[in-house]
């Protein structure tokens, strides 16, 4: 699937410099939310570690899209309403 993110919707090659720092970008990131999650010693399988997960993966979601609207060169403008 990652591969497949890459290549096809960003259009990076997947030996490509911007694909070798994205992917070490979100392997940062995950890594960050694992040690995280272990740190709060959570038990596994529980509902807790189900809403964790959920939460985390929603994040994931997030940031993956910021990346994505910021190399898009996004900007969020205040719109004034008379």
């Amino acid at each position: 699937m990652d591969e497949h993110i890459v290549k096809d919707l960003l259009g990076f090659p997947l030996d490509s410099q911007e694909a070798a720092m994205l992917e070490n970008s979100i392997r940062r990131c995950a890594e960050h939310t694992v040690a995280a999650i272990r740190h709060e010693q959570i038990e596994p399988q529980s509902a807790m570690a189900y809403h964790i997960f959920a939460r985390a993966c929603k994040v994931m979601y997030r940031i993956g899209a910021a990346m994505q609207l910021k190399r898009m060169h996004y900007q969020l403008e205040k719109v004034q309403l008379n």
